[in-house]
């Protein structure tokens, strides 16, 4: 499947006239965007998981302990 609309780089070149370039998500910034967005929300899950693990985890350890008196 050939999506390439020019015959080679040389018409594509020429059709281009110089000023506006190709358009990359990079000249929007909307990449930058998306990673710190995505890093903050890992972040935040992350810190969530371990506090809601801990909270099981404790539940867990006093009702062993009331049941033991260990």
């Amino acid at each position: 499947m050939d999506t390439f609309p020019y015959e080679s780089w040389d018409d594509a070149i020429a059709d281009a006239d110089g000023t506006t370039g190709y358009y990359t998500w990079a000249q929007s910034g909307i990449e930058v965007v998306l990673v710190i967005i995505a890093i903050a929300l890992a972040v935040l899950w992350m810190l969530w998981l371990t506090r809601n693990e801990d909270g099981h985890l404790n539940d867990c350890a006093s009702k062993l302990n009331d049941k033991w008196g260990i």
